[in-house]
């Protein structure tokens, strides 16, 4: 499928049409109308900037399904897509990481949690030595053994 030159094609003056719905539309004063490919770095650096796709549409004059086309069809620019969005997650981070030591504990907490949960993380360790068979399970009588310490995880048997 060839890719498309910009999301419109100018028509006269005031008019376009629109390849992606077909319609004729009213040009806006002073709208650009760039060729292949020469949105792409207003579009990625409002992307890296923002983490924002609406945002960088606007920024780059382009429509949504324009650059998400572009996306899907031009592996380059789902790779300078894909790292624009994780310099933006970079960002986040980085705010993450102030707020946490000037203002939140919580965020700290989940800040360490997240990054080394091995050392942070919740810990809960369940273990039983044999199966509980449940044909003969008596949960009151379980719960009692387990809540008086008696447990030693072996089936009870007759004397």
């Amino acid at each position: 499928m060839p890719r498309p030159k910009s999301e419109y094609e100018k028509i006269d003056d005031k008019h376009a049409l629109d390849r992606v719905t077909g319609e004729i539309i009213e040009l806006e004063a002073g709208y650009s109308y760039p060729k292949d490919g020469e949105w792409h770095y207003t579009f990625l650096a409002n992307l890296a900037s923002t983490g924002n796709v609406q945002e960088a549409c606007r920024a780059s004059g382009q429509h949504p399904a324009n650059a998400y086309w572009s996306r899907k069809n031009d592996p380059d620019f789902a790779a300078k897509w894909d790292e624009a969005i994780d310099a933006a997650v970079a960002v986040l981070e980085a705010e993450a990481f102030r707020r946490a030591l000037e203002y939140s504990d919580q965020l700290l907490i989940f800040l360490l949690k997240s990054r080394k949960p091995t050392v942070y993380g919740n810990k809960a360790e369940i273990t039983h030595r044999e199966p509980i068979k449940l044909e003969h399970f008596d949960f009151d009588e379980t719960v009692a053994d387990l809540v008086a310490g008696e447990s030693d995880g072996q089936e009870d048997t007759p004397a």
